[in-house]
This record gives structure tokens, sequence and C-alpha cells, in this order.
């Protein structure tokens, strides 16, 4: 497994998240290669990153990459389509990222991009959404996107996006705002009623475990806010990066 950071954003406007490559490193010890690019030129840091990735994916090593916010995974997944056979895509979010477009997709609307690009919207899994716009709600309906908006059951939710996900060469990209605040506060977004610390490493090693499972990405801390919280959302994040390290090879 090897481990990438991109301080890319496109927030409109709004920062923080291009923070956690260079703070993320106070927490782990494991070796993580900085793509760093310029946020005032959106395109072209798009463009950078996607051949950056194609690069990476053209390498067929395991991956994990450390953002910046959600705007990171469309060039990246975009990269993983064009290099890596029959895809398969596993969001936790809190959000669905499903507004209209803008011209570069932003983090509010990297998932509507990747579907209205034509990935058949039966491979998409969403976890964890909990605030879901009118519009975005009608976008999901009509492409039949499968959400689980909370865990009722660990054990059965996780037989099934592992079932759904088994054979599929598999991505994941893990939106920090998932979790209930209480255990990754430092966000720009927070929604009460989220998944647990529990919930989501179950989910989490169980999709780890797929042999197919090529990518992950890891998005939206806010560094500076998790000084007033002991540094928990990064810490949690250090043991996403732990967890992945055991097992991805």
């Amino acid at each position: 497994m090897k481990l990438y950071s991109t301080n890319r954003i496109n927030a409109l406007g709004l920062k923080g998240p291009e923070k956690t490559p260079q703070e993320i490193t106070k927490f782990t010890n494991h070796s993580i290669e900085q793509i760093i690019l310029d946020n005032d030129n959106i395109q072209e840091s798009q463009n950078l990153l996607y051949k950056k990735a194609k690069q990476i994916f053209n390498q067929n090593q395991k991956s994990v990459f450390i953002g910046g916010d959600h705007s990171i995974t469309y060039p990246i997944f975009k990269a993983f389509q064009k290099t890596t056979h029959d895809p398969f895509l596993i969001i936790f979010d809190a959000h669905a990222d499903c507004m209209p477009p803008s011209q570069e997709p932003t983090h509010e609307e990297f998932l509507r991009a990747i579907i209205e690009d034509g990935f058949p919207s039966e491979k998409i899994i969403l976890i964890g959404a909990r605030k879901i716009e009118p519009e975005e709600q009608e976008f999901l309906i009509k492409h039949n996107i499968k959400i689980f908006n909370e865990i009722l059951n660990m054990e059965t939710a996780a037989d099934y996006i592992t079932e759904k996900a088994n054979n599929h060469n598999l991505y994941i990209s893990i939106d920090i705002d998932a979790l209930d605040p209480a255990f990754a506060p430092a966000v720009n977004y927070p929604e009460p009623a989220g998944l647990t610390s529990k919930e989501f490493f179950y989910i989490l090693k169980r999709l780890l475990h797929i042999k197919s499972l090529k990518a992950i990405d890891i998005v939206e801390a806010v560094p500076q806010k998790d000084q007033n919280y002991d540094n928990r959302t990064l810490r949690t994040i250090a043991k996403i990066i732990d967890e992945a390290a055991k097992i991805l090879k």
C-alpha cells in the first residue's frame, strides 16, 4: 500500500481541509508522498491530479489518498475508471454531494458529475448520508442510488455492501463527516446522528478484506478546528490509515 496526500480544495471559497496533508504526518509513522497543487487554478489542479492518479493506478499499487476536500474524488476516480476494469464506488459521507453542477466539480457535486459522466449508478453505494437537499433527493431517486442513511444492523448492512462490491475493482471514498461529530468533530459541515466509530470501522474492516479493493480516499477534516478536540478527527484518520496498512499489500 502507498500513501499520497493532496492539498486540493474546490469548496466555493471554504478553506481548512487543505491543511490535512501536512498535519496528518504528526499522527502516523507511515510515509506519505505529497501532491502539492495550486488551489488558485482549479482546472489546472484538477488536470494535474488526474494525471498523477492515472500514473499511480497504472503501477497497479493499492493506494490511499488523503485530502483536501471531497473535490479530489472526481479527478482521482476518473483516473481510476480510465485505468481499471469494472470499477465499483462506495462513499461514506453525511451529504449526497449531488448539487447542480458548477464549471468544475466541487465538493458539493462531485458524485453528480461522476454519474452524469456515465458511471453506472448500480455500482455506487452511499453510506451515512443524512443531510440531503430536495434537488439531490430527486437526483438520487431518479438514478436509483443505494443509500444507507443509518445503520440499523451492522452485520446485515456490511453483508449487503460487501456482497455488492465483491468481484469488482473497488474504490472507497471516505468523507470523515460520515461519522457522528462525537467521533469526528473537526469538519466544515458537521451533521448529527452519524455513524458511530464502531459502525464505521466494522464496515470498513469488512471492505478492506475485499481482495479487489484498489484505492481509498479520505477527505474533509479541518485540522485547525481539531485543536479544540484533542485532534480527535486526525487521530481517526490515522487509525483508518493504520487499519488499511495492516491488510492492503
